[in-house]
């Protein structure tokens, strides 16, 4: 018996089938919720769980059990985010997934999307707050929208330390301070947390998983872990 987590973005609907021992056995990416649940019909399922960015949305009939995180489901770790109805479900999953997954050890958890989040739970798994700033694409969508001339750079475009152009100067400016922001955010906690474990997630990762001067763990699968460990935790 196998384990469904659903994660519904704006545009993209993620599937995971977890094997009872956590194991990932199966991903899909999609365009709608049907697609999704059609491609993971031929598993035997025991229980399932979805989160949602999106509102009204109706999950075709499932042969288990579905769990829907919301921001009062209980997790695995000790929430003091000061607003926590506010609180993203995609980093409280993140959360759930380096609570379980790194027990005993602290982590600094980068997801890279629309925009980059920076979580940091400790090793008893308590979890304070974290930090939000604009995501790649962002920022160089900003500096072409909010300025008279400056052209919109691809993140496909050579990134260079220096821009030798303009358009490499945006591309590498926009990636070279992004990559500066996220190892100052490693240097300051594992300054403090010596046995600090670094994760990256989201869309993003692509592009630095290789860059950082530390090592850390890219997962492109955390979301959907994450989401297991509450599944299971809610057992």
């Amino acid at each position: 018996m196998n384990y469904l987590t659903i994660d519904i973005g704006n545009t993209r609907v993620h599937c995971g089938i977890f094997n009872p021992e956590g194991r990932l056995l199966f991903t899909t990416d999609s365009s709608t919720v049907e697609e999704a649940v059609e491609l993971v019909s031929s598993y035997t399922l025991k229980g399932a769980i979805m989160s949602s960015v999106r509102e009204n949305i109706t999950i075709p009939v499932l042969p288990c059990p579905l769990l829907e995180l919301t921001n009062e489901t209980p997790v695995p770790f000790t929430n003091n985010y000061a607003t926590p109805l506010t609180l993203g479900r995609d980093r409280i999953a993140v959360l759930a997934a380096a609570a379980m997954d790194y027990k005993g050890k602290p982590a600094l958890i980068f997801d890279g999307g629309t925009c980059l989040t920076i979580d940091f739970i400790t090793e008893d798994a308590q979890y304070n707050g974290g930090n939000i700033s604009p995501g790649l694409a962002m920022r160089l969508k900003a500096m072409h929208e909010q300025t008279g001339k400056l052209p919109l750079a691809s993140v496909y475009d050579k990134i260079h330390f220096m821009g030798h152009t303009t358009l490499s100067a945006l591309s590498s400016g926009a990636f070279q301070g992004m990559l500066m922001e996220m190892n100052g955010y490693i240097d300051y906690f594992t300054q403090l947390y010596p046995e600090t474990v670094v994760l990256m997630c989201g869309g993003d990762s692509i592009y630095f998983e290789k860059q950082f001067k530390s090592r850390i763990f890219a997962d492109s699968a955390l979301v959907l872990r994450g989401l297991y460990h509450i599944l299971r935790f809610n057992d």
